[in-house]
């Protein structure tokens, strides 16, 4: 009698025991596919849809396309895109999506739910991924934790739901190729036909991880770059120049992009008798004064102070006299 009393008392904590560690197991795997939907995203310069997400990730986690779109408790899980949701060249395109090398306009509401429930299944029409208004859609992404939309018809609870967001807004990196060159510039993307720039200067953004051939105006590949960080190349002479961030947040600025940056400046034409040299060269007089203007003491204003102060005049007037030279 004592057992089964005990039995019936436990019966319910051991359910809600069980019931809270299949949420998390659930929570963790949804976080699971988000990361393999980016790894997908960045290794093949592709955004699966609704159709075909459960195969592509499959593919690329080392899964079967089952584990991807059924959760432990046998339901289908879905994927739900922001019906607002815009990319490619037009600004249109909604997943599945693969990248061409225009790339695409800066993307609009790049948005994915994923869905699962723990309880009942949920609605067919829910999980197709289409039948969502774009107000239905912000309630859905703005839902707390364990509660259900307004007005659903479905007989679980919230603390069957589960919801995880993905925003795809940071894996599109802008990028920025400019002709400035009486020669004709080529680029391609992730070894597409290489082109002509279609435009001067050729604004887009790429997916994170497209690779972009920088190629001469005879077709010969420069240089190829994996598209990481907001960039920015130029074609200048008949050669590609190096790169120059666009954001110096989105990157540590690290010694070989000051490099570029000089190299890059060194190598722009003069202008009057002046050249980026003059600057340049003037600009290194100056951090070696004031080193040794620090190595005094920072509070000598004598020898070592008039040495530095004569270098940052020399500076400003190279760098004035430069731009100056241009101005008619």
């Amino acid at each position: 009698m004592v057992a089964a009393v005990l039995s019936a008392a436990l019966a319910p904590l051991l359910l809600r025991e069980t019931d809270r560690l299949a949420r998390e197991r659930e929570l963790g795997l949804l976080r699971e596919l988000d990361s393999g939907l980016e790894h997908t995203i960045t290794r093949r310069g592709q955004i699966p849809g609704p159709t075909n997400w459960g195969p592509t990730l499959a593919a690329t986690m080392g899964l079967l396309a089952s584990e991807v779109t059924t959760n432990p408790r046998g339901n289908e899980r879905g994927v739900l895109i922001d019906p607002r949701f815009g990319v490619g060249p037009e600004g249109t395109n909604q997943p599945p999506y693969t990248q061409t090398a225009l790339g695409s306009l800066p993307p609009v509401r790049p948005r994915l739910l994923l869905i699962s429930s723990l309880g009942p299944a949920l609605p067919a029409e829910l999980l197709s991924g289409s039948s969502l208004t774009a107000s239905a859609y912000d309630e859905l992404w703005d839902l707390p934790d364990k509660a259900i939309p307004a007005g659903w018809n479905w007989p679980g609870s919230g603390e069957d739901l589960l919801v995880h967001r993905i925003d795809l807004r940071s894996l599109f990196q802008p990028v920025i190729l400019n002709d400035l060159s009486e020669f004709q510039g080529q680029f391609s993307v992730n070894g597409s036909s290489n082109q002509p720039l279609p435009s001067v200067p050729f604004f887009t953004h790429l997916l994170a991880g497209s690779v972009l051939g920088l190629h001469g105006s005879d077709g010969a590949v420069q240089a190829r770059e994996v598209v990481k960080y907001p960039a920015s190349y130029s074609f200048e002479a008949g050669n590609w120049r190096g790169q120059m961030l666009l954001a110096v947040s989105e990157k540590i600025l690290v010694g070989p992009d000051l490099q570029a940056a000089a190299t890059a400046f060194i190598s722009a034409p003069g202008r009057g008798n002046l050249t980026g040299a003059h600057v340049y060269f003037a600009m290194t007089n100056w951090l070696g004064r004031y080193n040794d203007w620090v190595a005094a003491g920072s509070t000598d204003f004598g020898p070592t102070w008039a040495n530095l102060r004569s270098a940052y005049l020399e500076m400003a007037n190279h760098t004035v006299n430069l731009v100056k030279a241009g101005v008619k």
